[in-house]
């Protein structure tokens, strides 16, 4: 008990330090490499390497590009889909609610998707008219991605919560993330589970799987290449044309595919590979070429 006490102590001070880190892009940029050397121990300097060019993204300025934020919006981010690749792949849109009294008076559906249009990480999927949290809501109204993880996309976004229909009737969707570089798609991030416990699975494009996983999360699951799985790829290229490092996460029941988010900075540059040597393996897939001369 005593070494979860001061174990929790050491976390709260840890924040607490980093958040007088001034928010400004000489303090955004410290702030980026203090938490990567604590992730990571080790200072981001290997140019094609996953984590260091994620890393570099975050604090180069490009995340600060008008098309980065627009699409970091989950309400707005539906219009670039549709002009890219068509309406089909939009996820249908129930509801936008933009204060705390719409959500105190929206009737939500019985079944539905919840999540704030401004941050990362937040959902709520509500089955058969459970009880809902709207208090935890309502809180997302007032969460600003920004100054928790310093990515400047979500500097300026405006506190929203967007409700959705359950994709292909189950809470337990496939997220499909297809990370793209110049345009191409390169290397695939399959999650299983959202909620606890999560699992994972990755893969090239060509759905020969790779070995490892991030967070041990790997799943020993076998999972069929999804039918559709050209179409996505397709869409995912589409969509990271204007970008230089994108991911691109898609739905599909192998008839449907549809967008889901594009993320523009994977788990803030933060997330280590197991075993750790399949940085370099992952990062080859990726950057190609680019990657000889790291």
């Amino acid at each position: 008990m005593k070494e979860k006490k001061i174990a929790h102590a050491f976390v709260v001070l840890y924040h607490k330090m980093l958040s007088l880190i001034p928010k400004t892009r000489r303090g955004d940029k410290a702030y980026s490499v203090i938490t990567f050397i604590i992730y990571h121990k080790r200072l981001p300097i290997k140019k094609f390497l996953f984590n260091d060019v994620l890393h570099q993204l975050k604090i180069s300025g490009e995340l600060q590009l008008p098309l980065r934020v627009f699409t970091t919006d989950k309400e707005f981010v539906k219009q670039y889909i549709k002009s890219v690749v068509g309406e089909k792949y939009i996820i249908p849109t129930t509801a936008i609610l933009r204060s705390a009294a719409e959500v105190n008076n929206y009737n939500f559906p019985a079944d539905c998707c919840i999540k704030p249009t401004h941050a990362s990480g937040e959902f709520i999927f509500r089955k058969s008219s459970e009880l809902l949290e709207t208090d935890k809501i309502k809180k997302w109204l007032s969460l600003n991605c920004y100054l928790a993880y310093r990515e400047a996309n979500y500097r300026v976004l405006t506190p929203t919560v967007i409700v959705e229909p359950i994709l292909f009737n189950t809470s337990s969707i496939k997220d499909y993330r297809v990370f793209c570089f110049q345009g191409k798609p390169r290397f695939i991030m399959l999650d299983l589970a959202r909620n606890v416990p999560r699992s994972r699975k990755l893969y090239d494009t060509h759905w020969n799987e790779f070995e490892c996983d991030t967070k041990k999360l790997r799943s020993l699951e076998e999972i069929e290449r999804p039918k559709n799985l050209d179409e996505m790829l397709r869409v995912a290229e589409k969509l990271s044309a204007k970008f230089s490092f994108v991911r691109v996460d898609l739905y599909t029941d192998g008839n449907v595919c549809q967008v889901g988010e594009i993320t523009h900075c994977h788990s803030r540059a933060l997330e280590s590979f197991w075993p750790k040597s399949y940085e370099s393996k992952i990062s080859k897939c990726i950057f190609s070429d680019n990657h000889k001369n790291n």
